[in-house]
């Protein structure tokens, strides 16, 4: 993780120092268009591109904001990933609507139950919805749904629950290591975490053995099982489990 920010610091630090150097130089300045121009090519600026006050602003808030929030806020992921209980099943539901443009409109209802040293297990409940056209609206919806955000209304104790299910998830992606991270539903960066938004429910079904079917291939994860039911119209259910657990 502390690899993926350094590089990004890097090369943020980098446009940032060119565009400085620039804006304001009178050797920048392009008097029939009245405006500063880069005039040396660099890995992440062109010869004779536009630099504007905004532009220099926007990426000093990038490296000197954005960048250590965004450190601070994957760091306290992955710290909780760590105290996270592991996942035992994922429920998921997804209802479809229609759009006055005539696309779908899933609603997906997630609950995913993890142990819990207090409880023994617990659970959260998660809703995610998709809308416009063009691309995969499930998975979409799906994703929505598992990344268990806080939503207005939700009590303390639902909120409590909802950040130790997604770090549960995320525990669960990285304990099982690179067969897994290596599938397209995995995003790496800054450290190993489901991302299966628009990219189809295959993505996501497909890291499972399905209850009932011979294994005719090696699958990502080996220790859960998946069961779903994917239709044209009304309801999809997908159910996934830990062996243990049947």
């Amino acid at each position: 993780m502390d690899w993926h920010f350094r590089q990004e610091r890097q090369m943020i630090g980098s446009r940032l120092a060119l565009c400085e150097s620039c804006f304001g130089n009178p050797k920048c300045w392009d008097e029939t268009c009245k405006c500063y121009r880069i005039k040396r090519q660099s890995q992440s600026l062109s010869e004779g591109e536009i630099v504007t006050e905004e532009e220099v602003k926007r990426l000093r808030d990038h490296l000197e904001k954005w960048i250590p929030k965004q450190m601070s806020l994957w760091g306290a992921k992955l710290e909780a990933s760590d105290r996270a209980g592991k996942l035992i099943e994922i429920n998921m539901c997804i209802n479809w609507g229609r759009q006055r443009n005539g696309c779908g409109h899933p609603r997906c209802e997630a609950w995913l139950f993890f142990e819990d040293k207090e409880y023994g297990s617990r659970s959260a409940y998660g809703v995610g919805t998709a809308g416009g056209c063009g691309y995969d609206l499930r998975s979409a919806a799906m994703q929505d749904a598992l990344n268990f955000n806080p939503r207005k209304g939700d009590c303390a104790e639902a909120r409590v629950a909802k950040s130790m299910a997604r770090a549960s998830l995320d525990r669960f992606v990285i304990e099982h290591g690179e067969t897994l991270w290596n599938e397209y539903g995995i995003e790496m960066t800054p450290f190993p975490h489901l991302s299966i938004s628009a990219k189809g429910s295959g993505v996501f079904t497909n890291l499972f053995r399905k209850i009932g079917f011979k294994s005719y291939r090696e699958f990502p994860v080996n220790d859960y099982l998946i069961d779903y039911r994917e239709t044209d119209k009304g309801s999809d259910v997908y159910h996934v489990i830990r062996k243990d657990r049947i």
